[in-house]
C-alpha cells in the first residue's frame, strides 16, 4: 500500500516473477492470486490503479493457451464493477466488449453449437457429432496461410486417427461464403453465381486432402458462428472433448498430436 514502491524496479519484478514462476499457470489459480494482489493494494489508489492496469495488460497479451480467462475475470470483477474510474467511457466499453466476445469460447466451457450444411445441403449440427475428441477448424479458401497450414493439419489428423488409433474427428467450416455482400430490394442476400466462387469451397477441400473431415458451411447465412467464436483471422482451431467442452485452442499442427497424446495418457492414468 506504499506507492513509493512503484518508483523502484523491485516490486514489479517480484510480483511478475511470483505470477509467472510460482503460481500454477492455470486461469483459476492466476485469477485467484490476481485478486489477492489487487485486494492488498486497494487501500492505496495509485497502487491499485497500477496493478489493475498491469495485470489486465499482462493477460491481454498472454500467448499461453487459455490464459485469456484471466483477462475476462479482471474485466468482469473490476472494470465492469466501476473500480477502474480512470478509464474513459469509450475505452471501458471497448474493454468490456472484448471480454464479452472472449467469454463464450474460454477453455472448459461448452463450445457454442453450429448448425451448418455439407455440400449436399444436409444439416449437420456440431453438437450432434459423436467423437472422443473433435477439432473445430475455421479457414478461408482464399487465405494464403490456410493453404499452407491445412495440409499439415490433415497430416496431424491422419497420425492421430491412423497411427495412434484415437477416436478423433474434424468439423471444418469456411468463414467466407458465396454472399456477395449485397442485398436486393427486399433486404435478402444476393449470392454469387460466378463458377469460380461456387467451386472455391469444394475445390479447396479436394486440393488439400480434407475429404475425411466433416466439411460444412454456412450456406444460408443464418448461423452466428463467426461472432460466437470471435474469428478475426484464419485458420483458427479449437479442440473439444466428447461433451463439447473446449480443451485447447490456437495450437499448431505440430502441437496437436502431442496434446492428444497427453490427454490420452492422463485419461489412462486416472482410470
Amino acid at each position: 500500500t506504499d506507492d513509493r514502491m512503484l518508483r523502484t524496479p523491485t516490486l514489479h519484478n517480484k510480483v511478475m516473477n511470483y505470477l509467472e514462476k510460482v503460481v500454477p499457470q492455470h486461469s483459476d489459480s492466476l485469477g485467484k492470486y490476481c485478486d489477492v494482489i489487487l485486494e492488498k493494494s486497494r487501500p492505496n489508489k495509485e497502487m491499485f490503479k497500477y496493478w489493475l492496469i498491469s495485470l489486465l495488460n499482462l493477460y491481454a497479451k498472454s500467448q499461453i493457451m487459455c490464459q485469456e480467462a484471466v483477462y475476462v475475470h479482471l474485466v468482469e470483477n473490476y472494470y465492469a464493477k466501476g473500480d477502474a474510474h480512470w478509464v474513459s467511457e469509450e475505452d471501458l466499453l471497448r474493454i468490456k466488449d472484448r471480454a464479452k466476445k472472449m467469454k463464450p469460447t474460454l477453455c472448459n466451457r461448452v463450445a457454442p453449437n453450429m448448425i451448418l450444411k455439407d455440400m449436399n445441403k444436409n444439416v449437420i449440427p456440431m453438437h450432434s457429432v459423436k467423437a472422443k475428441y473433435m477439432m473445430l477448424y475455421f479457414y478461408a479458401p482464399d487465405c494464403g496461410h490456410c493453404k499452407k497450414e491445412t495440409p499439415k493439419m490433415v497430416e496431424a489428423y491422419r497420425k492421430i486417427v491412423d497411427t495412434m488409433g484415437v477416436d478423433f474427428k474434424v468439423y471444418a467450416a469456411p468463414t467466407s461464403h458465396l454472399h456477395k455482400g449485397e442485398y436486393d430490394e427486399n433486404n435478402r442476400h444476393i449470392f454469387s453465381t460466378d463458377p469460380k466462387d461456387i467451386n472455391e469451397w469444394p475445390d479447396f477441400i479436394k486440393a488439400h486432402g480434407m475429404e475425411p473431415w466433416i466439411n460444412v458451411a454456412d450456406l444460408n447465412l443464418n448461423d452466428n458462428f463467426r461472432a460466437n467464436y470471435d474469428i478475426n483471422s484464419t485458420p483458427q482451431v479449437y479442440l473439444l472433448d466428447a461433451d463439447k467442452k473446449i480443451l485447447a485452442k490456437r495450437f499448431s499442427y505440430e502441437q496437436l498430436p502431442k496434446i492428444i497424446e497427453d490427454l490420452e495418457r492422463r485419461g489412462k492414468s486416472s482410470n
